[in-house]
């Protein structure tokens, strides 16, 4: 009983609208990404010189791009020098109860939906490029990957990152979206981080 009331509160704070207010607790919102890891079957490892951001100081995940799109990160992080942050996502199918206690559950292409996502977001302008099979295959067991750059959002995620990056990977059961932010200082380097921190989500 008590994993299927934990399951149904998951639900409801990524996949709906919670008032500011309603908030749980940094403790809460760690089990939560455990019980997301753990459903899913995925390890994360921290990366070198990255640290987690306590949700409250990071607008508990939300990023709020005023484009009609909100993007709700289940873990974030943050190097040692405070050059570049990280938001992870986990999207997956589940199953609930309605009110009635009848079972509902949803049933995602998450591999067309990345695809759906890339198109929505990614800035043809400038470089994005498929990630590589074997990589895909080993680590996530994905059909699907690419790393690109973002159409320019006015609204910052936190601080005063102006850039953002980003690499979605999808296979018929779930999708992993990485965004990292970074200002135009680091610009040169961003690729290598992301290249030197992607696996530290994946399959177990």
């Amino acid at each position: 009983m008590k994993k299927a009331l934990f399951s149904i509160f998951m639900i409801l704070l990524y996949f709906s609208n919670v008032r500011s207010q309603e908030r749980p607790t940094e403790e809460k919102y760690r089990k939560i990404w455990s019980y997301i890891l753990d459903t899913n079957k995925l390890e994360f490892n921290m990366p070198k010189n990255f640290s987690t951001i306590m949700m409250k100081d990071c607008n508990y995940g939300i990023w709020d791009c005023k484009n009609g799109r909100k993007y709700a990160f289940q873990h974030v992080l943050i190097n040692s020098d405070s050059t570049i942050a990280v938001g992870i996502r986990i999207d997956f199918n589940y199953t609930w109860a309605n009110s009635k206690g009848e079972p509902m559950s949803t049933n995602v292409n998450w591999i067309q939906n990345a695809k759906d996502l890339y198109n929505f977001r990614v800035d043809l302008k400038k470089e994005h490029q498929d990630l590589d099979n074997q990589l895909l295959k080993r680590h996530w067991n994905a059909a699907y990957g690419m790393k690109f750059s973002r159409r320019r959002c006015d609204t910052p995620f936190i601080k005063d990152y102006s850039n953002h990056k980003s690499v979605v990977i999808a296979n018929k059961d779930i999708q992993i979206l990485f965004d990292y932010f970074y200002n135009n200082e680091f610009n040169s380097k961003v690729d290598g981080v992301i290249d030197s921190t992607i696996t530290m989500l994946r399959k177990k």
